[in-house]
């Protein structure tokens, strides 16, 4: 049988999952509901939640024959999962209006951006480059300048370690490492995708032009009257270029061994090990762990 695109095929659908459909443009999802899946896996796998009944989760999806997809979502949510059916375009507007994807995100980072201008200074490795977050560029590369200065901004201000700029397949999950834990802060249209890594470049004096070789560079900015540093490494991926951030941030590690969380006898330890006379102190652990802290 032939079925018109539309919601005829979105009938024809849940009638062969036997799944009900839904219009999502009349719908507005539950708070609880979305509180059971984090936004980020909503986005991943393009589904909504949209209610929530005792321990019974309804979410909007386009594909209602994907089995790995709801044993998967079962799991993350930690209870059943009762589906209904709708168009991927619709999913992904939905989407878009209730997590403020795409273009409104940008233009509600923009404002946010010009509400902050002047709160750092980016300096290139050879002369200093004033650059307030208002910025001086036009046309294309002025969004651009004004997002990635946000972005390290308000990892500064939740005192990150790294920063992540990642292409997916439709947007960007920019994500902050927070005391070892990653955290999304933005997922911005990956239209930008390329401007942005091109700012990064330029601020790193890195190739612009090369897209398909990995390249390793760092910069500097003032922040509250301190230098910060930022190392930066990107990588050729599926979809585009991967970003990579550590801050380095001299100015945080001003801190005794006494508050640092050690117990009594680590603590002794180390005060035995740094004053001998020779011998070497390893510290080891993974990203986030606090060894350049120590």
């Amino acid at each position: 049988w032939v079925v018109h695109a539309g919601i005829g095929t979105t009938q024809a659908l849940g009638r062969a999952g036997s799944v009900p459909p839904i219009d999502l443009g009349r719908v507005t999802p539950d708070p609880s509901a979305l509180a059971c899946l984090p936004q980020e896996t909503c986005l991943e796998y393009g589904v909504l939640p949209i209610s929530k009944n005792g321990d019974i989760l309804t979410i909007a999806l386009s594909d209602p024959f994907d089995v790995l997809l709801l044993d998967d979502l079962k799991r993350r949510a930690g209870c059943q999962i009762r589906q209904v059916v709708s168009q991927p375009t619709t999913v992904k507007r939905a989407l878009e209006r209730v997590f403020q994807t795409g273009a409104k995100q940008v233009e509600s980072l923009l404002d946010e951006a010009n509400l902050n201008a002047g709160d750092i200074e980016v300096k290139s490795s050879t002369e200093v480059e004033d650059i307030d977050l208002a910025g001086t560029a036009t046309g294309d590369d002025a969004p651009a300048v004004k997002l990635i200065n946000l972005m390290l901004l308000r990892a500064l201000k939740e005192k990150a370690s790294d920063i992540h700029i990642e292409p997916g397949d439709k947007q960007l999950r920019v994500r902050y490492r927070v005391d070892g834990n990653m955290k999304m802060a933005m997922t911005p249209p990956k239209s930008i995708l390329n401007a942005l890594i091109s700012r990064l470049k330029i601020m790193s004096q890195l190739d612009i032009a090369e897209r398909f070789t990995p390249q390793d560079g760092k910069f500097q900015i003032r922040y509250e009257g301190r230098t910060i540093d930022f190392r930066l490494s990107i990588l050729p991926v599926v979809g585009g270029e991967k970003a990579v951030m550590r801050i380095l941030d001299g100015g945080s590690l001003a801190l005794k061994l006494e508050t640092m969380g050690y117990e009594t006898r680590s603590l002794e330890d180390i005060r035995k090990a740094i004053n001998a006379a020779y011998g070497v102190l390893l510290i080891t652990g993974p990203t986030g762990s606090g060894k350049s802290t120590t």
